[in-house]
C-alpha cells in the first residue's frame, strides 16, 4: 500500500539521459494534481522525428521558423523564466515539460551539443512539488498527497537526489486515527444488557504496516433483571488496527462527500471488555457476575467480516469530508450464540490527522 511504481532511465549515445525519469516525474505531478501532460509535447516530438537529419549531417536548410536554432534557444530561455517564476507545482511541471521538449527537438534535428540542461532544474521542481503536496495534505486533509510525495521521493533516490527531501514529512502526512463507537443491546427473557463503548486508535506506519491500538472504554453499561442489581462497572478492553490498505484510486485533491473508497481496515479485539455487576438476591446474598457482552455482540453481528476469531476486515467506506476521511455505519440485529436477540448501532470513522 502507498506505493507508486518507478521507471528506470535509458541511455543515449550522447550521455546518460535523465529525460525519461523527468517525464515520469512530470507525469506523476500531472496525475497527482489532476492535470494532463501538455498535448503540445508529443506533437513537437513527432514533428522533430520527421525532420531530424541523419547522424553527422547538417540539418535541412529549410525548416519551420519555430524549429530553428535561434527559435529553440529563445523558447528554452522563455521556459526557464517560466519555471523560475512559477508559483504552483502544476505550473513548474508545464515549464519543465517545455524545457525537455526543446532539448529533444535540438538533438533530433542534429544541431549537436547545445549546452541545454533541463535536468539541472529537476531538483527545484522536485522539492517545490514535494513541499506543495505536504502543505496540501494538511490543507485538504487528503492522504493521496502523501502517496504522491512518496512517489517523488523514490524518483529522487533513483536520481541520487534523495537528500534534498525531508522523508519524515511523508509519515507526518500519512497519519490517521480510527474512531469507533458501538452499542449492543442483548435480551434474554426478562434480562437486558445494554453496553456502549468507544475507542480512538492512533494509526501510523511502523515500517511495515499501518497499525495502532488503544483502550476500548465504556460510555455506559446497564443491566436490567427481575431482581435488583448494583455495582455495575466495566474493565476496558483493547482495540487494535492491524492493517490499513488503499490504492487511492482517485486524483489527489478531488475527493467529494459520499465518494466510495477502496479502503480496507484490519480490526482486532486484542483484549476483551469485561462488564461487571452484582445481583442482590437478599440480605447477605450478593452474587457478583461478569459478562463479555460488547465483544460477544460485535463478534456475532460481524461474522461476514471475520477473518479469524476476534479479527475482522472492514470494507465499504465512504468519504465524509474535513478530517473525516472515511466512515462506515452499522445498524444490525441478530442473535448471540443463537439464543439472545442482539441489536447494534456502530460507527467506524478513519480520521486523517497529519502532523506539522
Amino acid at each position: 500500500m502507498f506505493t507508486i511504481p518507478t521507471q528506470s532511465g535509458r541511455t543515449s549515445p550522447r550521455r546518460v539521459s535523465l529525460a525519461p525519469l523527468l517525464l515520469v516525474f512530470t507525469a506523476l505531478i500531472a496525475v497527482a494534481a489532476g492535470l494532463a501532460v501538455p498535448s503540445g509535447y508529443p506533437a513537437r516530438g513527432g514533428a522533430a522525428v520527421a525532420l531530424a537529419a541523419p547522424a553527422n549531417q547538417e540539418a535541412p536548410s529549410e525548416l519551420p521558423e519555430s524549429l530553428s536554432r535561434e527559435a529553440l534557444l529563445e523558447r528554452y530561455a522563455a521556459a526557464v523564466v517560466e519555471l523560475k517564476s512559477a508559483t504552483t507545482c502544476a505550473a513548474k511541471e508545464v515549464a519543465l515539460n517545455k524545457l525537455i521538449a526543446v532539448e529533444r527537438n535540438w538533438v533530433l534535428l542534429g544541431y549537436g551539443e547545445s549546452g541545454l540542461d533541463p535536468e539541472s532544474f529537476y531538483p527545484e521542481a522536485l522539492t517545490f512539488c514535494y513541499e506543495e503536496y505536504f502543505a496540501k495534505c494538511h490543507e485538504l486533509k487528503d492522504p493521496a498527497f502523501g502517496v504522491a510525495m512518496r512517489g517523488i521521493e523514490r524518483t529522487a533516490h533513483v536520481l541520487g537526489k534523495g537528500t534534498l527531501l525531508d522523508a519524515s514529512k511523508i509519515d507526518r502526512c500519512l497519519t490517521f486515527e480510527l474512531r469507533l463507537e458501538g452499542r449492543f443491546d442483548l435480551r434474554n427473557s426478562e434480562h437486558v444488557w445494554m453496553t456502549h463503548s468507544r475507542a480512538s486508535v492512533p494509526v501510523e506506519f511502523d515500517g511495515l504496516q499501518y497499525t495502532g491500538q488503544a483502550p476500548l472504554e465504556s460510555i455506559g453499561f446497564t443491566y436490567t433483571a427481575p431482581v435488583p442489581t448494583k455495582n455495575t462497572r466495566v474493565e476496558p478492553g483493547t482495540l487494535a488496527v492491524t492493517s490499513m490498505a488503499s490504492d487511492f484510486s482517485y486524483v489527489a485533491g478531488t475527493l467529494s462527500s459520499g465518494q466510495a473508497l477502496d479502503l480496507q481496515l484490519g480490526l482486532q479485539l486484542a483484549s476483551p471488555q469485561i462488564e461487571h455487576w452484582v445481583m442482590a438476591l437478599g440480605p447477605g446474598m450478593d452474587l457478583p457476575r461478569v459478562g463479555l457482552f460488547w465483544g460477544l455482540g460485535f463478534s456475532e453481528l460481524h461474522r461476514d467480516e471475520e477473518v479469524w476469531p476476534a479479527n475482522w476486515l472492514l470494507q465499504g467506506f465512504q468519504h465524509v469530508g474535513g478530517s473525516v476521511y472515511a466512515r462506515k455505519t452499522y445498524v444490525r440485529s441478530g442473535s448471540a450464540l443463537g439464543l439472545a436477540p442482539v441489536d447494534e448501532q456502530t460507527a467506524v470513522e478513519l480520521w486523517h490527522t497529519p502532523k506539522a
